[in-house]
């Protein structure tokens, strides 16, 4: 009974009190097997004592499920068939060990009363024969009767003991039975019923009837307020009660009062198991109400979350360990043009988007074996309307409470506008470069053009000077004027050379052809740099010389540099063609070099005669090419040095700078082409802009390429 209690109200008090009482129960009927030994044998006996021994081993293995808070394993254990057939067995030994042992004490009496029958006819002759014989035999005579008595009293208390002890165990096992009963119908009605209410009228219901006077109890459940009781109810003096506890609060009670009167017990009129047996109810629901209340909040929690997710605008993806999609929320569906009931419980590789499937797959192995987030930043898909877009995808490792990895999350935006964006704000930036260097170059072409205009016009001039006497000569020779001496003609001749003052000439003639052919070539020099220079834009990279491209950005900027400083270059020519976009390179040499003329433009002044250095270098460095731009400037404090690639950040006066030179030259480098980019500097000693580039093009590069910067989706 007290496996069965412990299996109802989860005490296991009850398992203290079983070992408690269970071996004094066994050394009584052991004595009393030890009476009737000659009785007590053969099938019968071997089959109680089996069917002790399991009845033992089962409600071992009861305790044992409700220490493992397995109450309903329990409870099924001992209601089992073969339970209460073992039951049965023992019961009918028990049985047929008692009457064994009253015909036992029955015959102890005869066999007595045949001893004394003897003694006394011993007792008769032998007075005959000695007299002194009698006292003897008196003797021996009272020591029989003595030990008869105290053989008939133990046998006696024996029987009533036993008698009694099994009397106390069935009433306690009725007892139990109830009370397993009624906690059998609170678990019933917790597991079935939907409502806290009817839960509460069933448990007022269940209470009376496993109480020790079930005619008289009644039950009461209170809970915020209301109350529910077993019909007909009234509120008496005899009661007791236990606190309904939520998460250590005190929210309710379980009340059980007798309608009359009855003997105090260990608790008023309740016996000390109905107090474990009220404490039990009260526990069973408070575990209930703490449960029902936790699944209301994670439905609420649940449901903020799903709202939560529809209302962001990445698309969110959930896929486990095993590939297969867990979450899909709406911004996905209209992306894909697929549903999230089309979409979840499906394995990710099987799903109908039109996408590159087979890289985001790749991406989220990538994931998974290195437990780090795995950023694409261009994937391309196509729109249910047919048109294509572009995603900036991030696949991010997922872990559960004990940090075992349980899937990932794909995240993507859409940046179709946003590239779009950033092709225009490229394209713009181009065309404020281009502006703003317009009339350098103008004026780079212009000196040049001037002095070719000079040398040409001269030339001019002195071709129709030389073309006059070129005529004098002509009509010299001309049939018309006669036969003229050779002094007469010397003399003309002489005359026309010393108004053309031919030293002259022959001096400045090579003169301005030499310098109208340098001003020419100074021109298609500056022409060829703005054709390099102004390189069309390509979604591909090619191979580049850098050094070449360097030279002709130099060239082009000439206008923003000379002024305040003086170029210097060190180019490797073992540097091999680079892979490389080499519009944008261009433009992120020209905003180093516009940079650098600024910074140190702060420094000397303008129209102050003095001058810093620029010094561009190019190396060959294992498997990059490393391009630095060096300054003589100010430098940059260290405190703002982590900030300077951030976009639209600029130490220039408002107007004078737009904060995006650094941040789309670090995403040129670092995202276009796989790059790096960094700064050295030290305040009044200048700055150095390292560029490196890989040699060799790394094959998807953007691709599962990790993305750590904020230039990373920079428009």
């Amino acid at each position: 009974m007290s496996a069965r209690m412990a299996a109802a109200t989860g005490d296991l008090g009850w398992e203290e009190r079983y070992h408690q009482f269970e071996p004094l129960l066994d050394t009584a009927i052991k004595e009393a097997i030890a009476l009737v030994r000659e009785v007590y044998h053969g099938d019968a006996a071997a089959q109680t004592d089996q069917a002790n021994l399991k009845l033992v081993e089962m409600e071992n293995r009861a305790f044992a499920l409700v220490a493992q808070d397995k109450r309903d394993d329990a409870a099924q254990l001992l209601f089992s068939a073969e339970y209460k057939k073992q039951k049965e067995v023992y019961a009918e030994g028990m049985q047929k060990l008692q009457v064994a042992l009253g015909e036992r004490v029955q015959d102890g009496i005869r066999d007595y009363d045949g001893r004394a029958l003897r003694a006394g006819i011993l007792v008769l002759v032998a007075a005959v024969i000695l007299l002194c014989a009698w006292i003897t035999v008196f003797i021996a005579l009272r020591t029989h009767l003595k030990k008869r008595l105290l053989a008939e009293e133990a046998l006696e208390n024996a029987h009533r003991e036993l008698e009694l002890r099994v009397e106390e165990r069935t009433h306690d096992l009725g007892e139990r039975v109830k009370e397993l009963t009624c906690m059998y119908g609170v678990a019933k009605s917790i597991r079935e019923r939907a409502s806290l209410e009817e839960v509460f009228q069933d448990v007022a219901g269940f209470i009376p009837p496993g109480w020790h006077y079930p005619e008289i109890t009644r039950g009461c459940v209170r809970f915020k307020g209301k109350r529910f009781v077993s019909e007909p109810f009234d509120e008496t003096e005899w009661g007791q009660s236990s606190d309904i506890l939520v998460f250590g609060e005190p929210r309710g009670s379980v009340d059980v009062y007798y309608l009359e009167e009855r003997p105090d017990l260990d608790e008023g009129p309740f016996m000390k198991e109905e107090r474990s047996l009220v404490d039990g109810i009260a526990g069973a629901l408070s575990e209930f109400i703490e449960r029902r209340q936790a699944e209301e909040e994670l439905q609420e929690a649940h449901s903020g979350t799903k709202q939560l997710l529809e209302a962001i605008s990445s698309l969110l993806i959930g896929v486990d360990h095993n590939g297969t999609v867990t979450a899909w929320n709406g911004k996905a569906e209209r992306a894909f043009g697929l549903e999230s009931k089309n979409a979840v419980g499906r394995p990710f590789h099987d799903l109908e988007i039109e996408s590159d499937r087979a890289a985001i797959v790749r991406a989220i192995s990538e994931c998974e074996a290195s437990n780090r987030s795995v950023r694409m930043d261009e994937m391309r898909y196509k729109r249910p309307d047919g048109t294509e877009g572009f995603l900036g995808m991030t696949v991010n490792p997922l872990h559960d409470g004990t940090g075992e990895p349980r899937g990932v999350l794909i995240v993507a935006l859409d940046i179709t506008e946003q590239k779009f964006l950033q092709s225009q704000l490229t394209q713009a930036q181009k065309l404020e470069s281009i502006g703003r260097l317009a009339a350098g170059i103008a004026h780079e072409i212009n000196t040049p053009i001037q002095y070719i205009g000079d040398n040409t016009r001269f030339l001019q001039g002195s071709v129709q000077d030389l073309l006059k006497v070129v005529e004098r000569y002509r009509d010299l020779l001309s049939p018309s004027r006669g036969s003229l001496s050779w002094q007469e003609g010397s003399a003309e001749i002489k005359a026309a050379l010393d108004e053309l003052d031919l030293e002259f000439l022959n001096a400045e003639i090579p003169r301005a052809i030499d310098q109208s052919l340098e001003g020419v070539e100074r021109v298609a020099t500056i022409v060829r740099s703005m054709k390099d220079f102004s390189h069309p834009g390509e979604d591909e990279k090619r191979a580049a010389d850098l050094n070449r491209a360097i030279e002709s950005t130099i060239t082009v900027a000439r206008n923003e540099w000379k002024y305040v400083a003086e170029m210097v270059t060190e180019f490797d020519s073992s540097l091999p063609p680079v892979p490389c976009l080499l519009g944008d390179f261009n433009q992120v040499i020209l905003n180093m070099i516009i940079n650098a003329a600024h910074a140190i433009s702060e420094v000397v002044g303008k129209n102050t005669g003095r001058q810093g250095t620029i010094t561009i270098s190019t190396r060959h460095n294992g498997e990059w090419a490393e391009i630095r731009v060096s300054d003589t400037g100010a430098g940059i404090p260290q405190e703002i040095q982590s900030k300077i690639f951030d976009p639209f950040f600029t130490t220039k006066d408002v107007g004078k700078g737009t904060g995006q030179g650094l941040a789309i030259a670090r995403a040129t480098v670092v995202n276009k082409h796989g790059g790096e980019l960094s700064v050295d500097s030290e305040v009044g000693s200048g700055t150095t802009f390292i560029i490196r580039l890989p040699i060799v093009a790394k094959p998807d590069e953007n691709a599962g390429a990790e993305c750590h910067e904020e230039a990373c989706s920079l428009p």
